[in-house]
């Protein structure tokens, strides 16, 4: 699947918070990381939040320790 364009919502200025996107993106990331690297969802919560606090994006921080296909 190819994009023109993407928009991020960074602010909740196109969809409110009550919307519920970021506990869909939040779900679709911990789902990610189970398939990748196999742990249970309470120590997927505990990674995903570290590597976003440590790398500023949960995709650095698997790019950092794991061989992640971005594009994927």
């Amino acid at each position: 699947m190819h994009f023109k364009s993407l928009y991020f919502d960074l602010d909740d200025t196109l969809y409110p918070a009550s919307s519920g996107l970021w506990n869909a993106i939040r779900d679709r990331m911990n789902a990610y990381m189970q398939r990748l690297i196999d742990l249970p969802l309470p120590e997927i919560i505990r990674l995903r939040q570290s590597y976003l606090e440590k790398y500023g994006t949960t995709l650095r921080g698997l790019q950092a320790h794991y061989e992640v296909n971005r594009d994927e």
